[in-house]
């Protein structure tokens, strides 16, 4: 089993070893050139970074805003604070506690 997967990969690899050259227009030479060349990935990507880096810069120029927002329901026992109501014996409570701010 080992042999015959050792030819098989032998012959797939000469077949690229003897492999004729693909013959390529000037213009498709050109765009191969362009789109392999490690310069212009190279260029690009610190073009990409100093944008970042440049919008980075400009958010210490936006305010800070900061928001919460929270929900607390509780039953009060009027019983146990000596209030009677005819068939009540609690009192629900909502509150809705909300805080905003913003800072530079």
């Amino acid at each position: 089993m080992r042999r015959v997967f050792f030819l098989c990969t032998a012959m797939l690899l000469a077949a690229e070893v003897y492999a004729q050259p693909r013959r390529l227009s000037l213009n498709e030479a050109i765009q191969a050139a362009l789109e392999n060349n490690a310069d212009i990935a190279l260029a690009e990507e610190t073009a990409e970074q100093a944008k970042a880096r440049a919008q980075e810069q400009r958010s210490t120029l936006l305010p800070n805003v900061n928001a919460v927002v929270s929900h607390t329901s509780r039953t009060v026992n009027l019983g146990a604070m000596g209030i009677r109501f005819g068939g009540f014996p609690g009192l629900p409570v909502c509150s809705f506690p909300n805080r905003c701010w913003t800072s530079r």
